[in-house]
């Protein structure tokens, strides 16, 4: 008896693993149930049993006589059609069961060191033909005999819906529909009639909706799963081992966009260094040849950036960028020979355009590389400290067409901006729009919301659209853009309260106000805009060609930037200090930087007026202390591997004498979170 025991556990032995030879060599990967291929409603897949192994798992309409591969799809609520009618070159049948896998044999008296198993029945089936099982020890190739012995308990977890062989009208091969429940992952068997295996194709298609179910218990056990930025269907445990997010039995990818978090509507510091007349300049995307940090710091993450919404399949991450002198301890100084521009070049397209960054100067008094004399970390643009902001943008356009052969893409942004760390929060604006065709007739009614940063095209702005040619009338038009407070722009970061513009602006608590209002609700105000507008022309039909240019403006608005600096902690949300500030006017007094210094003629007891009056311009062309890049953005293709668009930063110091350059990166798009 031990003989013929040890002779017949080593013929085990060798089978079973020359079996596992054998089908690792070419096994399916969706040879078991919980590596089941996901296919979508409708949906026509090619596929093979030819190197399938046989599944231990009850029969479920039909028995089970042959290898098979396992498909998964979710309930609609509708009747689904498994088929592989006249699709397939032998016998084949089907099996539906509902339920989660479970990997195969895990709930079989697993091996053990142990003689014996924990279900009676089983032990004694399996120690009938094989006493080593309970004598010396349950192992492996006792728990591979349960699972023959034991279908039953060994088998996968799973409830039966139903199966076919020989559907009318389809020969020997096979049809089965069922009343789906909306939610439930059904799992498909295709396998053969008396072992025999092929190759098939299997539709899966959708019938009408469900007046009753099939009456079978069928959970729904599964749902949208986002993990790395892809929505794969998958249980709770096993989204949470994969790091995942899961929103729910019962969700599903095609009602579920799968994306990672994205910050949004932040910023990152970086300091430059430039030496007497240096010229520099480095790509966003890799922050070489220069050697400063990438634009991505803004949003590391696999993929990079954020789906693009301008109807491709791109990922963009987008800003801006504003950069002003400094001295070595972060306080900002007169050096009003900064200037700088951006070159986007997209790859893809095989096009590029520039623009001329917005450049502030330092009006007051001071010597060049003096500290301005002011508040340190605020920059006030009121033309006494740096030039004022435009109070009009202008917009020259040829009207859009959708879909047609040209658009214009237009950004805009508010320039005040809270950059410290315990910021007060993106400044939000109405931007308001009148514009006139070329008959002089006016328009008005068109607006659109601006929180931080925006770049849209404009046949995209909502309604009423003068952009568009069957709206304007003409084929040119031109628009002025004021930045003004609406509560239609007000962001509310809990919907619900009652917080109120004019209420909350002057006392939280006041009456008519929410005294819970969420601190991160804000407020939009009047605003000085900036703009830059990408203008794009489809030649042929291979692509496009695109312009740039600066929007000038008319009018002078106040704007202030606030940022920490160096050994100065920031405060705990500091309260607005601009509206009681008594401004310090320092007179002009003659510099002897050098000829470059135009405005370095003696001023000596100016009023502030006479400074205003003289010095209330915002430029985009001329040198500055301060300089504001209006748009950086980066793109790459679909699965974030590929970089499509570039952004190239120049900034240049000219003058003699080396400098510090105090940037921001911001991020213009809004937070995106999962929930």
């Amino acid at each position: 008896m031990p003989h013929l025991l040890i002779e017949k556990r080593t013929v085990y032995i060798a089978a079973l693993v020359f079996a596992m030879a054998t089908v690792v060599q070419a096994q399916p990967s969706n040879d078991e149930c919980p590596s089941a291929t996901s296919l979508a409603v409708p949906f026509v897949q090619a596929g093979s049993t030819s190197s399938a192994t046989f599944d231990s798992i009850p029969d479920c309409g039909t028995f089970i006589g042959a290898p098979g591969v396992w498909y998964q799809v979710v309930g609609t609520g509708a009747q689904l059609t498994a088929s592989t009618c006249n699709a397939a070159n032998y016998d084949t049948k089907l099996s539906v069961y509902c339920g989660e896998c479970q990997p195969a044999y895990s709930s079989c008296c697993p091996g053990s060191s142990i003689p014996g198993c924990d279900d009676a029945t089983c032990e004694a089936a399996v120690c009938a033909f094989d006493p080593f099982c309970c004598n010396v020890g349950w192992d492996s190739i006792c728990e591979d005999e349960a699972a023959v012995a034991c279908p039953d308990l060994c088998s996968n977890a799973q409830t039966c819906v139903g199966g076919n062989d020989d559907a009318i009208g389809c020969g020997l091969t096979s049809e089965f529909t069922w009343c789906s429940e909306v939610g439930v992952a059904y799992h498909i068997l295709v396998h053969g009639f008396n072992n025999q295996t092929g190759d098939f194709t299997l539709s899966i298609t959708e019938g009408a909706p469900c007046i009753n179910t099939t009456g079978i218990a069928c959970p729904a056990t599964v749902g949208a799963c986002c993990a790395d930025g892809v929505c794969e269907l998958n249980t709770a445990d096993e989204c949470a081992l994969r790091g995942g997010v899961y929103n729910g039995d019962g969700t599903i990818c095609d009602n579920f966009e799968c994306e990672r978090a994205h910050p949004g509507w932040n910023s990152v510091d970086v300091g430059i260094s430039l030496t007497g007349h240096q010229p520099t300049y480095w790509s966003a995307a890799t922050g070489q040849p220069q050697g400063v940090s990438p634009f991505t710091i803004l949003d590391p993450g696999t993929p990079p950036g954020r789906p693009a919404m301008d109807g491709t399949t791109d990922r963009v991450l987008r800003g801006y960028i504003v950069a002003w002198a400094v001295d070595p301890n972060g306080v900002e100084i007169r050096w009003n020979h900064l200037k700088g521009d951006a070159v986007t070049v997209n790859y893809a397209l095989g096009t590029a355009w520039e623009y001329t960054t917005y450049s502030f100067a330092v009006v007051n008094g001071s010597a060049n590389g003096a500290p301005t004399g002011l508040t340190p970390g605020q920059l006030d643009l009121d033309g006494i400290e740096y030039d004022q902001g435009y109070e009009t943008l202008l917009l020259d356009f040829y009207s859009s067409i959708v879909g047609g052969t040209f658009d214009t893409e237009l950004t805009l942004l508010p320039v005040s901006v809270d950059l410290r760390q315990e910021t007060e929060g993106p400044v939000a604006t109405k931007a308001s729009f009148t514009i006139w065709n070329q008959n002089e007739v006016k328009l008005t009614g068109m607006d659109r919301c601006i929180t931080c940063w925006d770049s849209t095209f404009v046949s995209q702005y909502g309604v009423p659209n003068h952009f568009l040619l069957d709206n304007l009338q003409t084929s040119k038009g031109k628009a002025q853009i004021v930045g003004v407070p609406s509560k239609l722009c007000d962001f509310d970061y809990d919907p619900g309260d009652i917080c109120t513009q004019n209420a909350l602006a002057a006392d939280p608590t006041a009456s008519g106000a929410d005294p819970t209002c969420d601190p991160r609700d804000i407020l939009s105000q009047d605003a000085s805009l900036l703009g830059v507008a990408m203008k794009q022309f489809q030649v042929n039909s291979n692509g496009y060609d695109t312009a740039g240019m600066n929007l000038v403006g008319m009018g002078y608005k106040a704007a202030t930037i606030k940022a920490d600096f160096a050994g100065s902690p920031p405060d705990e949300r500091p309260g607005d200090i601009g509206g009681g500030r008594t401004p310090h006017v320092i007179a002009r007094q003659a510099v002897g930087d050098d000829s470059l210094n135009a405005e370095s003629q003696s001023q000596s007891g100016d009023s502030a007026s006479a400074v205003l009056a003289a010095n209330d311009r915002c430029s985009a062309s001329e040198k500055g202390s301060l300089l504001i890049f209006p748009k950086v953005e980066l793109r790459w293709n679909e699965a974030g591997d590929t970089l499509l668009q570039d952004t190239f930063i120049d900034l240049t110091n000219d003058y003699p004498d080396d400098v510090q350059v105090q940037m921001y990166f911001i991020n213009g798009d809004a937070p995106l979170v999962i929930k």
